[in-house]
């Protein structure tokens, strides 16, 4: 009878393990990811019934908690619950029940008080529950904490829109990081499509590696062959002091969105056009861009070697279909012109929004990438640009730390004192006066007023100049710009930079502005919306009270 009655035991375990929610899962995975546990149960039993309604809301819990609150719940228990409300304010009291280390129990009666929250939904919203456990003093205003942290309408749109399961890796402890409530977040936003896994990248070393994990905190974003491996500290940029603190500013939200599009969309296609004598995707060398394709592969998007002609077909069966949306076309750095049948077949899907397009023009500027510069609105300066004012200390006035534009596709490092592209030998393009008809351009990147392009340059003796009046052509020069179509409405068809350097091997892992640059310019390319979702900045220390 015993035995019978173990398997039943058994049995009824196993079902009830079956039957968890993915709501509940999902729970599972944040508490896991919190308190870096792989065991949590008895935290998991306490919360599922407060959070399990906002869960199936798409909502989940937005605390920072620094104390391993499982270690001292599993001690705990709670008496005599009582809950009141008085002027906006709530009111929770009870006993807690502590295990004495001598054996026997005490006793410890506590309040708490906070003022209700709503979410942006307008669904109350009380995400301070752990405070209620063991507070004894007043919760102080969360508000600017939950505007950190919160989603705008434009994520909770596009990731809802996703359809494909996800699963998260998790390596590191998040506990006191704004991102995993954001991450949070948005998983909760299609809670039957992600699942989590919390991981020590010291005691799974080996999966760590496989995935270039270090011991830094990582998120790994996983759709089948598709991933997206993202270093936590990159979502984030550090501003310097700010009354005493340092100032950050969190791109979470924009990032994290960006990339479950990537790897749980559409895949995102990456043809770089090869047969122009372009740079090579693989290699040691420095001029090469293999670390920026390795880069690319670790984002999400999908890679490709293709021929021009082979880029730019369309389906047979019906001309009017225009490519995937998300294919964009990679020119990096061709050094040979192209037919003029390509040519015009290329400006034709440009023009309709069938195809997009990242020119990495690098100097000298070839007669197809002068032509090109023109049809889009700039005139090419015939010169390399110069910058000894705003130069790069380490390599001299050919590398130039360069000055952003208020557009959409760069915005978010607009006027960010502690953010430089560094672009170098580049080739300048001032505006034409006769504006194109079927393309609109806007500057990204230039020189500052104290540059100049040059116009006698020199390789041989490359930090030796002196501008001269008459000669040298005067500062700001433009370095790159956006393009869109000038229908209504209009959708963004390429960028063009006169400089493929900046993402070559020399700086693809040295310089990270670089890469936060050139990844914006393509989220703006394939979701235009996602580059407007707010960059939010704070006072790095504003919220250790909730840790």
């Amino acid at each position: 009878m015993k035995k019978y009655f173990c398997i039943l035991a058994l049995l009824v375990a196993i079902l009830s393990a079956c039957s968890s929610s993915p709501e509940e899962n999902l729970v599972s995975g944040y508490f896991d990811s919190l308190y870096g546990e792989k065991r949590s149960d008895i935290l998991q039993a306490r919360m599922l019934p407060f959070f399990g309604e906002d869960v199936k809301n798409k909502r989940l819990p937005v605390y920072n908690a620094k104390t391993r609150l499982s270690e001292k719940i599993k001690s705990h228990s709670i008496e005599g619950w009582n809950v009141s409300e008085k002027d906006s304010r709530l009111t929770i009291s009870g006993t807690i029940v502590e295990e004495a280390r001598q054996g026997g129990t005490t006793s410890k009666g506590f309040i708490a008080r906070f003022t209700r929250q709503y979410a942006p939904g307008g669904k109350e919203f009380m995400w301070m529950l752990y405070d209620i456990v063991f507070s004894s003093q007043p919760v102080r205003d969360s508000s600017p904490w939950l505007d950190l942290v919160s989603l705008s309408q434009t994520s909770r749109t596009l990731v809802e829109g996703i359809t494909n399961k996800v699963e998260i890796l998790l390596f590191g402890r998040f506990a006191d990081d704004p991102v995993m409530h954001v991450l949070r977040e948005l998983a909760a936003c299609i809670p039957r499509q992600v699942a989590f896994t919390w991981l020590d990248p010291d005691v799974d070393r080996g999966l760590a590696a496989s995935y270039g994990v270090t011991r830094t905190p990582h998120i790994v974003i996983e759709n089948g062959n598709r991933r997206a491996v993202l270093q936590v500290s990159d979502l984030y940029q550090d501003e310097g002091p700010a009354e005493g603190k340092t100032s950050r500013v969190l791109m979470a939200e924009r990032k994290l969105v960006a990339a479950l599009l990537r790897v749980a969309g559409k895949p995102v296609d990456m043809q770089f056009v090869s047969g122009l004598d372009s740079r090579e995707m693989s290699g040691a060398k420095t001029a090469a861009i293999t670390k920026f394709v390795t880069t690319l592969s670790n984002s999400g998007y999908v890679l490709k070697n293709v021929p021009l002609p082979t880029a730019l077909e369309t389906d047979s069966t019906n001309t009017n279909q225009p490519p995937r949306p998300e294919t964009i076309l990679v020119f990096a750095d061709p050094r040979q012109g192209i037919p003029a049948n390509l040519d015009i077949a290329l400006m034709e899907q440009l023009q309709k929004g069938k195809a997009r397009a990242l020119f990495l023009m690098d100097t000298p500027l070839t007669p197809w990438g002068t032509q090109l510069a023109a049809r889009f609105g700039f005139a090419h300066a015939n010169v390399t640009v110069v910058d000894p004012a705003n130069k790069d200390s380490f390599r001299g006035a050919r590398w130039i730390e360069s000055i952003l534009y208020d557009h959409d596709a760069v915005r978010h490092f607009y006027r960010r004192p502690n953010f430089r592209v560094l672009i170098a030998e580049a080739a300048g393009f001032v505006p034409m006066q006769a504006k194109p008809t079927n393309f609109e351009s806007f500057s990204i990147v230039s020189s500052s007023s104290n540059g100049w392009g040059e116009t006698k340059f020199d390789k041989d003796k490359p930090d030796e100049f002196e501008y001269e009046a008459g000669k040298d052509v005067p500062g700001p020069l433009q370095l790159g710009f956006a393009v869109r179509t000038a229908d209504r409405p209009s959708r963004p068809v390429a960028v063009f930079i006169g400089d493929c350097d900046f993402i070559a091997n020399e700086l693809a892992q040295s310089r990270i502005s670089n890469w936060h640059f050139t990844s914006d310019l393509l989220d703006w390319l394939l979701w235009p919306e996602v580059q407007r979702i707010a960059s939010k900045p704070y006072p790095a220390g504003q919220f250790k009270h909730l840790q």
